[in-house]
């Protein structure tokens, strides 16, 4: 039994590395002029367009990228982040409400206090992603 190692001592070996897999935050670059802002994925909100720019709203404020919103939408989906309308993207993980605004028109909450309005099936398909997650 010289060779065999007790199972307290296979969890002291593997916890610190499951600790470090998880503290370990995603940061995604943004330009905008000539700065770039790294901002944790965890941390967007959600993304509007305006014409050739996007604004990226983040728990702490905003800016203001030189991207369009295609382009983020392909970067950013592997993240959590869906497209809800032709001018925004939000991030799943930060939807906190979904209700119903009348006729065939409903909002999406989000943890910052904003909503965007969806049509019916865009809002099945956000329930659905959620469920998924």
């Amino acid at each position: 039994m010289a060779g065999k190692t007790g199972i307290a001592d296979n969890v002291e070996t593997f916890a610190p590395r499951v600790r470090m897999m998880h503290s370990r935050r995603v940061r995604c670059a943004f330009r905008a002029g000539e700065s770039t802002f790294y901002p944790y994925i965890d941390e967007v909100v959600r993304i509007q367009a305006r014409r050739n720019y996007s604004e990226v709203f983040v728990t702490a404020g905003s800016f203001t990228v030189r991207e369009v919103l295609v382009s983020l939408e392909r970067r950013l989906a592997q993240f959590g982040f869906f497209r809800v309308q032709r001018s925004s993207i939000i991030n799943l993980g930060h939807v906190i409400e979904i209700r119903r605004e009348g006729r065939g028109r409903y909002a999406i909450v989000l943890s910052d206090g904003s909503s965007v309005i969806v049509p019916p099936a865009v809002r099945e398909r956000v329930e659905h992603l959620l469920a998924g997650q």
